[in-house]
């Protein structure tokens, strides 16, 4: 009885933005979701654009491999068309070799995914930060979760809460040598 044998990639595509003069890096996500061992092999469209930690591998069942693959510095034409694409071949692994590289010495036929890339012109957008506002206990207005506040709340006073080290304190506003009282701790 034959064992099913599959493998997913996540993203399947991998997108790359301006400026293209510095090295950029992305991660690949593997899946093995089958229930047998899995040999890989990674090709690229390009191997002087492309690196990869992974070459060759195995994979087994149920497990997940990092693929990081770094884009190298180039010349970015946006005249021109880019077709460039990382190929993951994989196989069902024989279960008494261990050695994926000599495993793939003798392979005649092979499944294969696809993985897209893509050069955006433009730079790369800021990751969504989530709503981190909270109530102050200290002088009752909204304050960013992470980094406190500093909003009057008496003439001449700020209110600042540490987050590391659970201290409210109150700072004068206009005296720069840091006037700091330790107001209470939770």
């Amino acid at each position: 009885m034959s064992k099913k044998f599959n493998l997913e990639v996540d993203p399947a595509t991998l997108v790359y933005y301006a400026p293209f003069d510095r090295r950029q890096s992305s991660s690949v996500k593997l899946s093995n979701t089958g229930q047998k061992r899995v040999a890989i092999k990674l090709r690229t469209s390009d191997n002087s654009l492309f690196l990869a930690n992974v070459t060759v591998g195995l994979i087994e069942p149920g497990q997940v491999k990092m693929l990081h693959v770094r884009c190298l510095p180039f010349t970015f034409d946006a005249n021109k068309q880019y077709d460039h694409k990382l190929v993951v071949l994989y196989i069902a692994a024989p279960d008494d070799q261990s050695d994926a590289a000599e495993i793939w010495k003798t392979v005649t036929a092979w499944r294969e995914l696809t993985i897209k890339v893509e050069f955006k012109n433009e730079p790369e957008p800021a990751p969504p930060t989530p709503n981190l506002l909270r109530i102050c206990p200290v002088c009752f207005l909204y304050t960013p979760e992470l980094s406190g506040h500093s909003i009057p709340i008496i003439s001449g006073l700020k209110c600042k809460y540490d987050i590391y080290n659970k201290i409210f304190t109150l700072k004068t506003a206009d005296d720069g040598s840091g006037m700091i009282r330790k107001l209470r701790s939770i």
